[in-house]
């Protein structure tokens, strides 16, 4: 039985609403195609597949430390040192 599940942030290309799509699949969660509630988008797994980049770019970084933050609040502006 195929189960539907909302894919959160995901802009329906046939209307352009967003959070308004879903994906079904099936019980070995494999997907099996993507719908609009707003409109009668549907896509199958197959024609998924063929729009696929094949080129897919995996870029490297390495994570960076910041210095010089404090930890304390900013001093309000109303109050004066005496």
């Amino acid at each position: 039985m195929a189960r539907k599940r909302f894919i959160a942030g995901a802009t329906c290309p046939a209307c352009g609403a967003q959070d308004r799509v879903y994906v079904l699949v099936n019980d070995d969660d494999q997907l099996i195609s993507r719908h609009c509630v707003d409109c009668a988008f549907e896509e199958q797994v197959e024609s998924m597949e063929e729009n696929r980049p094949t080129d897919a770019v995996v870029q490297e970084w390495t994570p960076v430390r910041l210095t010089g933050l404090s930890n304390k609040p900013p001093a309000s502006s109303g109050e004066s040192s005496d």
